[in-house]
């Protein structure tokens, strides 16, 4: 799985999951025990089957060689806006998976990561950052 694929899976998996619990208080295990899981349940787990940690370390590899390609050898301060934008952005999701539970083995607490900590740092980049990993 490329690391686009990866980012774009992340994205389903957190929204798929948001829109089951949205206004609701989620305690993780009864969630994992509830109907509303129960529906997604076969989605869930096809697409955190996927996540696992060599695709999140392979995935944080490319964000890394991204950033040095737009580097180019210069320093960050001789980019232009537009590259500011896009290595700021690959470095908000290399920060989110770095600093994790991304590993899909764990779905009550990789679900809680997802939420609270990575999907609206995906929502807000992962429109730049998917086009830079293709």
């Amino acid at each position: 799985m490329a690391a686009a694929d990866t980012i774009k899976s992340l994205v389903k998996l957190g929204v798929l999951i948001h829109d089951a619990v949205s206004g609701k208080n989620v305690d993780w295990a009864t969630f994992l025990n509830s109907a509303d899981y129960g529906t997604i349940k076969s989605s869930v787990e096809g697409l955190a089957g996927q996540l696992g940690r060599g695709r999140i370390d392979g995935t944080i590899q490319a964000i890394n060689q991204k950033q040095l390609a737009l580097l180019a050898g210069r320093k960050i301060e001789e980019l232009s806006t537009d590259e500011l934008i896009q290595y700021s952005k690959l470095g908000n999701i290399k920060g989110k998976l770095l600093n994790s539970a991304a590993d899909g083995s764990n779905l009550a607490v990789f679900g809680q990561w997802l939420l609270k900590d990575a999907l609206p740092v995906l929502l807000d980049a992962a429109p730049i950052v998917i086009p830079l990993l293709l």
